[in-house]
Order: structure tokens, then sequence, then C-alpha cells
């Protein structure tokens, strides 16, 4: 026997207060992934010492640290799945960093970094040297200096981008999202004729996307989040962000359809998990949602919303009685 209307109600306030506590406590840019690589110098010469900075590029701006080996090499495990910038830096050479795109079930390409010599008094006037001082600026969440570095540095390379990629992540992180719109409309506009850059433009929809998500526009993030998948669709990031957009605009079955696709994309990502299970508990779709909770407490059995999902499960087993 079902618990009548009042049992109803007790699952959507449950359903809603699930949502409210995910976006504030997950696990994003932790997971099984592993990421190798290795630095050396113009001539190919391994670089001992240089110190690796990983930053995740999503919400919960995750970060490892390593140093590289006698021959150059590094690895890095533990990596939650989607898009990273590798930053590597050592005494006597300019920064070098590159982006890339981690999978937790498979083998991550090999990321190969080449630091140039720096010339002497030149750090801080040469391009290089502007992208190392912008670099140092992100890292250290001093967002206005970071842009004003950037920018500066594209006044000599306008073509670059990937730093205009970082301009609106600096933008967006500052507050100031109408120029990080901006910014991220530039790298749309620059690489969506070229059928090679689809991973970038992917990546400019995606900043829009959160952009527009954060000023509280859904569907114009829906939208841009779309295009992204559409161009890259092996990102379960934007998958896990189009789902939180369509949950919002209570489009629960294509809802659902997104965070299950975060799921397959990244089956050791916690928070896919749980989203899809009060999903499926918001349209009454009992077994689904006790099938996607305890794959989610297998992952995340402790913390706030572990004890949730167990509350949750025990709640779903009185109402099957």
């Amino acid at each position: 026997m079902g618990r009548g209307f009042g049992g109803c109600l007790a699952f959507v306030l449950i359903v809603l207060t699930a949502f409210q506590l995910s976006r504030t406590s997950g696990t994003q840019g932790q997971g099984i992934g592993r990421l190798t690589g290795v630095v050396t110098d113009e001539a190919g010469m391994p670089i001992a010492g240089a110190k690796i900075f990983a930053r995740f590029l999503g919400k919960s701006q995750a970060s490892f640290e390593t140093k590289t080996d006698r021959k150059g090499q590094w690895r890095l495990l533990g990596l939650g799945g989607g898009d990273w910038n590798i930053m590597a830096s050592a005494d006597g050479y300019d920064s070098a960093n590159r982006d890339c795109f981690v999978r937790q079930l498979y083998e991550n390409p090999r990321v190969v970094l080449v630091l140039a010599k720096i010339q002497s008094g030149a750090r801080d006037q040469e391009p290089a040297g502007l992208l190392e001082k912008a670099n140092d600026f992100f890292y250290l969440k001093k967002y206005a200096e970071a842009a004003a570095a950037y920018q500066e540095y594209l006044q000599r390379n306008p073509d670059d981008v990937m730093v205009r990629l970082s301009v609106g992540d600096c933008y967006r992180e500052n507050g100031d999202l109408q120029k990080a719109i901006e910014a991220f409309g530039q790298v749309v506009e620059m690489t969506s004729k070229d059928p090679l850059s689809k991973a970038i433009t992917a990546k400019g929809l995606t900043g829009l996307g959160e952009c527009h998500f954060k000023k509280g526009d859904l569907e114009k993030a829906e939208l841009n989040f779309r295009l992204s998948l559409e161009m890259f669709p092996e990102n379960e990031v934007v998958a896990y962000n189009l789902g939180e957009v369509c949950f919002s605009l209570r489009k629960v079955d294509e809802a659902i359809r997104s965070y299950k696709t975060a799921t397959q994309l990244s089956p050791y990502w916690s928070d896919p998990f749980y989203k899809l299970g009060y999903a499926y508990l918001y349209v009454s779709n009992y077994e689904k949602a006790k099938e996607a909770l305890k794959k989610f407490l297998i992952l995340e059995p402790g913390g706030s919303r572990g004890i949730k999902a167990k509350k949750t499960l025990e709640e779903i087993e009185k109402i099957k009685k």
C-alpha cells in the first residue's frame, strides 16, 4: 500500500532538498583518472624537478601538484573526469600549459610540455613572460590581475583562442558575467567555422552556458550546453550541467537522460548518480531511484549526501510495503 498524498509531498521535499544540498557538497574533480606526461626543453632534453600543477576546469576548482623525476616524467592519480589545465614550471624557464580532457576508465594521452629558456631580462616583456604572469595570477585566484595580463598578451597574439577562454574564465570567476559572455562568444565566433576546432568551440559554448546559468537565464544555458554536447558529446561534465538546467526547468525526463549520460561517461563520479536517483524519485520510478542511489553510496558512502541517500532508500522501502 502507498502512503497517500502526505507521503508524496514528503518525497517531493526530499528530492528538492537533495538537489539543494548537492550544489555545495559535491566531489567534482576527484575520481580514479590517471594522467602522465613529460617535460623537456626545446632541445628535447628532460627537465628534472619541474613543478606540475593540474587544475580542474569545472566548478570545484580541484587541483593536484607533483614534480618531474630525473627523466622529466610525471604522473597524477585520482583525477575526476572532465577538462583539466596542466601547467609546468621550472627555474630558468618560461612556464607552459595546456588543456586536456581526462577520461576515468581509459588510458589518457600523454601530456608533453616543452619549456623555453628565459632570455635575460626579458621575462616580463616577452609574450611567454606575460602568459606565465597571467597564469600565476589565475592560480592565486587573483582574477582581475590575471584578466589584465591575459588581455595584454592578446594584444600581441590576438588569434590565441585558448587565452581568450582563460579571459572568460577570469571574468566568470570574478563575477563579471557580461564580460565573460563576450569573451566566450568571441571564442565560438573565431572557431565555429573550423571543423578541426570543435573541441575549442565546445569549451566556448560551455563557458556561455555556465554564465547564463549563473545569471538565471536557464533557457540560454540549456541551449549552449546542448550545442556544446553536439560539438563534443563525450564530456560528462557538460552532460551533468545540462541535467542540472533541465531539472531546474522541470524537464525531468530530459534531466534523467542527461544525468544517465554522465554516469555512462564517468561511472566513478558520484554526483550524477546522486542526481539521477532523485530525478527518478521525482517521477515516482522507485526501482530506478534505488538502483542509482545504491550506486551512489558505493562511490560516496559518507558525508551529508550519503546520510540523505540512506534515509531516502529507507523511505522507498516503506512506500513499497
